[in-house]
């Protein structure tokens, strides 16, 4: 080959490389992991939303607790989990814990995202409450959620 030729077929080659970059930016949101996106305490018009790992203060409790997720390419989920385990330090750490057995799968289409709703969460002011979340995918990648939440007066 020339050096005329090297250089098209060179240029060619670097052209197809940043094609193939921008597309893959919009072929779709999901990517090569399940992962959950934003949590919120109560519903999302009202735009609370939990940190993950970590203890996050509200001021009332809330009926439904909503959660963001997006699935890897080309899987399903296979299950879904969500509980509550509630400890009261000032009697020794007793408490309850709660697995919610009603969690619908729904779509947000002003979003493009699957999340579900569980709830009601009806605990006790002043104790926290660690709320977990599981989402398995059909190619059994587990993505686990995990926040506190404290409801102060």
């Amino acid at each position: 080959m020339e050096k005329g030729e090297v250089a098209i077929v060179g240029g060619q080659f670097l052209a197809l490389a940043v094609l193939v970059l921008i597309l893959g930016n919009y072929a779709g949101t999901s990517g090569p992991t399940t992962h959950v996106g934003t949590v919120y305490w109560g519903a999302p018009s009202g735009g609370v939303t939990l940190a993950k790992n970590a203890v996050n203060s509200e001021k009332s409790n809330a009926s439904l607790i909503y959660v963001y997720y997006t699935l890897a390419s080309n899987t399903a989920v296979s299950s879904i989990s969500a509980s509550r385990l509630c400890l009261n330090p000032a009697a020794n750490n007793t408490g309850e814990s709660l697995i919610y057995t009603q969690i619908p799968i729904n779509y947000d289409s002003q979003r493009h995202q699957n999340y579900i709703s569980f709830g009601p969460t009806g605990q006790a002011a002043g104790i926290g409450c660690d709320y977990t979340v599981v989402i398995t995918d059909t190619v059994q990648q587990v993505t686990t959620w995990t926040g506190t939440v404290k409801v102060v007066s």
